[in-house]
């Protein structure tokens, strides 16, 4: 657990997060897992036979059977368009930029590096 001082920006926590984690613990794999509790975690095996072949996964709330966890209608209207923004002016071509469940490799350490 990583207590901060005042709110710094979810990126900030999501790079200390990843830093943290490969320092302290040296992980072959860091997933990454919103806190609001919106993913299911029983997907992380599936991830975890997709990331054999990659180096990054990201989950998707909009493929066939996925389910958003407690969220109400204003806030599937508001992440479907944070998410048709990100894709039109972003030129982002996955369907959910703004998922925040993901697998990493340890050999994206350099990205992580550079971010600092």
């Amino acid at each position: 657990m990583i207590h901060r001082k005042g709110k710094l920006g979810l990126g900030s926590a999501y790079k200390e997060g990843f830093m943290m984690a490969l320092e302290k613990f040296e992980p072959d794999l860091i997933v990454e897992m919103d806190a609001d509790h919106s993913h299911d975690p029983k997907e992380i095996s599936s991830m975890m036979q997709k990331i054999q072949d990659y180096d990054f996964v990201l989950a998707s709330r909009h493929v066939k059977d996925s389910v958003i966890i407690g969220w109400d209608t204003y806030r599937k209207l508001l992440h479907l368009t944070a998410g048709f923004l990100a894709g039109k002016f972003g030129g982002i071509e996955i369907s959910d930029p703004t998922s925040g469940f993901r697998i990493f490799k340890k050999t994206l350490r350099a990205l992580l590096i550079f971010l600092r």
